[in-house]
């Protein structure tokens, strides 16, 4: 009857011990950050604003009118780490209303032209995990079309920008170029230049 009570006391001492901490519960799971990979596809929809599109014949310079122009674009990049690079091309169309000046030719009188600039570049930019900021340049193509006339030319492209993941899927982004298009089969010494301002949202697959 002694062993049994002293077995129960001991028992009912340890049981605490036992409630108390000497069993560790299992550690919780660590959370390791996922970092952000810009390897890639993409499409997307952009608009561009401008404040002047200037046409430079001859030396002699016809300011245009601000305006917006929207269209869709599509690329690949790879992610190197730090660095990511890429390719990209781009197709946005608008139109100007403004005295017109044609190859050798200019037409009095506002009216409304046409104008789609196709531009094909290469892009070089530093990783900062759900920002991507870049430098792009390229080709260019412009063309011109009013009541009167159609001709294109082409030229060269460059700027910068930034894109911010919203998600794995979605990115949004800002972009500033400089468009210069200077060669013209049709009208040699005829220039346009603009520089032009771009918001856009692209989906990732």
């Amino acid at each position: 009857m002694l062993r049994l009570t002293v077995s129960a006391v001991a028992l009912a001492i340890a049981s605490p011990a036992f409630a108390t901490g000497f069993v560790t519960p299992p550690a919780p799971p660590a959370i390791v950050p996922v970092e952000q990979d810009w390897t890639g596809a993409y499409i997307g929809v952009q608009i561009e604003g401008f404040d002047r599109f200037d046409s430079f014949q001859f030396d002699n310079a016809v300011d245009g009118y601000e305006g917006t122009f929207s269209g869709l674009f599509a690329g690949y990049r790879f992610d190197l780490g730090d660095i990511v690079i890429g390719a990209e091309v781009d197709y946005v169309t608008g139109s100007l209303d403004r005295t017109f000046v044609a190859p050798g030719v200019i037409i009095i009188g506002p009216g409304d032209i046409d104008v789609e600039i196709t531009r094909i570049g290469g892009e070089i930019g530093y990783d900062l995990g759900d920002i991507l900021i870049y430098g792009t340049a390229g080709t260019a193509q412009l063309q011109l079309t009013n009541f009167a006339a159609s001709f294109e030319g082409s030229g060269m492209f460059y700027g910068f920008g930034v894109d911010y993941r919203v998600s794995d899927r979605v990115m949004v982004g800002a972009e500033v170029l400089q468009n210069t298009f200077d060669d013209f089969e049709v009208a040699p010494g005829l220039e346009y230049e603009v520089t032009t301002f771009g918001l856009n949202v692209a989906f990732t697959f």
